[in-house]
């Protein structure tokens, strides 16, 4: 039956219901037992396909909404787990398979364990991935998956190559192409491959699809742009050319106008969108307007970035309220600005946490820039190849 061959399962199901009646009614006790098994095993798989659809769907509606999973979200997550493990040994279709792994993952992004989420997707792959009815795209938000986690670990060889399995994937301009641009983005932006970056970030922005992004998407780019000029100016002299995004070029006023705070900032890109002003507003020495942000930031930090999951961020702001306490004094700032960067390399190093959207250049790469611009504006020499990450990461160690 072409239907099994498929696991139309809902379609099959009709049909042997037919069928068992029609050979019941003529008598034909070989094939009324042969439809009887064939409805009763595809009424239980189908029951366990729309079991694990529907926790799974139920589970990721309450996760997306939330601002991080609550206990309860988890062990709920773990019960729905046990049980759907319980029909796996009995239940094998693409469906079942498909919504079954994507909980199980989901499960340890919960709980931030980022190398298990890996391990999941890589059984995916082996077992989805290979199913005579998987299709590119199942293969493909797998291998997302494992991109996402690879930036949350800073796994970069990990990362590299999910992004160039995804690349020949997906085709370009579609939604899961723009998903993978942003993460790869993240990527070469981490792996400091910055003149690649803002290249792919040119590809990205201009191709012809790209105004019909969803707004909060739309909104990412508008904050990762405002970092790229950052880049542009400190290692290229403001030498490259970036594709303005929907044809206006980028003015620092307007970047404020055009990405508007949020009153109910869950994901924490207020910090994001504050920092990228305070970065520009340091490479045009405009030190009243970073005075001004600094205290938007202190009054960010006390009113939403008080968990856990924020812990490097919090460290990150109390070194730019140094620098700014400091009158932007590239000694005291690095000897004052020490205590935190250890705090904030030490978490990077021995916590399975997630990095924060927010981090569009991760914090230590970003601090050893700072430094760097703050020795250029006091001693007046401008070397865009001495800007002490390196040296910082190994005071670190100390």
């Amino acid at each position: 039956m072409g239907g099994r061959k498929y696991e139309f399962s809902d379609l099959i199901i009709l049909c042997a219901r037919e069928l068992r009646y029609h050979y019941g009614f003529v008598g034909n006790k070989r094939l009324f037992y042969y439809y009887e098994h064939l409805l009763t095993q595809t009424l239980m798989e189908y029951d366990a396909e729309q079991k694990a659809e529907a926790y799974f769907q139920r589970i990721s509606i309450e996760y997306v909404n939330s601002a991080a999973p609550g206990q309860s979200l988890v062990q709920e997550t773990a019960t729905a787990i046990d049980e759907l493990k319980n029909l796996s040994s009995s239940v094998s279709t693409l469906n079942f398979k498909r919504y079954y792994l994507q909980l199980r993952a989901l499960y340890y992004q919960m709980k931030e364990d980022f190398e298990s989420t890996i391990q999941v997707a890589n059984e995916a792959l082996d077992s989805i991935g290979n199913h005579p009815l998987s299709r590119p795209i199942n293969k493909a938000e797998w291998h997302l998956r494992i991109l996402a986690c690879s930036l949350d670990l800073l796994d970069y060889e990990e990362g590299k190559n999910a992004a160039q399995k995804l690349n020949q994937l997906i085709p370009e301009g579609t939604n899961t192409w723009f998903a993978y641009a942003e993460m790869y983005f993240l990527l070469l932006m981490y792996t400091e491959r910055y003149h690649e970056a803002i290249q792919f970030f040119n590809k990205v922005t201009s191709h012809k699809r790209f105004s019909s992004i969803d707004e909060a998407k739309l909104q990412r780019f508008k904050i990762a742009e405002a970092y790229i000029h950052f880049i542009n100016q400190v290692f290229f002299n403001g030498s490259l050319s970036i594709v303005p995004l929907k044809g206006k070029s980028f003015k620092l006023e307007r970047f404020l106008n055009d990405v508007p705070l949020y009153d109910k900032d869950k994901r924490g890109y207020n910090v994001t969108i504050l920092i990228a002003h305070i970065l520009l507003s340091l490479v045009q020495q405009d030190y009243d307007t970073i005075i001004d942000r600094a205290e938007a930031l202190k009054m960010y930090t006390h009113r939403y970035l008080r968990n856990d999951r924020h812990y490097r961020s919090n460290c990150f702001i109390k070194m730019l309220l140094i620098m700014v306490k400091e009158d932007f004094n590239y000694y005291r700032t690095k000897k004052l600005g020490r205590k935190y960067y250890q705090k904030l390399y030490k978490r990077n190093k021995d916590y399975q946490g997630q990095v924060d959207a927010l981090e569009v250049i991760p914090y230590e790469s970003l601090w050893g820039y700072i430094l760097g611009i703050l020795n250029a504006n006091q001693t007046g020499q401008w070397d865009r190849n001495d800007f002490e990450a390196i040296a910082f990461y190994h005071m670190a160690e100390e």
